[in-house]
């Protein structure tokens, strides 16, 4: 039960996120997402949404901190590299610097 909450309690967050993106609040996302990860930090799906927003409103360091964060993340806790989709995310900050 307290994991099925935990997982629409993010979900919701995700849903909040978007609509923030959606009417351009780029600031209000980027609280959103990282208030997801300081509650499951393993939520890759929050770091790939970070990188984006950061990406989108020239932020790119920002994103590239975030990219090597959720690395570490990943890393230390489940001993696995990103997703296809978070290296994808990565592979197009190149040249955005």
């Amino acid at each position: 039960m307290q994991e099925r909450l935990r997982s629409k309690f993010l979900h919701n967050i995700e849903l909040i996120g978007r609509y923030w993106e959606n009417i351009g609040d780029c600031n209000k996302a980027i609280d959103c997402y990282q208030k997801a990860l300081d509650i499951d930090s393993l939520a890759e799906v929050f770091y790939q949404r970070l990188m984006l927003l950061y990406k989108h409103i020239g932020r790119v360091s920002d994103a590239y901190a975030v990219y090597h964060r959720c690395c570490k993340t990943l890393s230390a806790n489940m001993g696995i590299p990103p997703s296809p989709a978070t290296e994808e995310i990565y592979q197009g900050l190149k040249g955005e610097d």
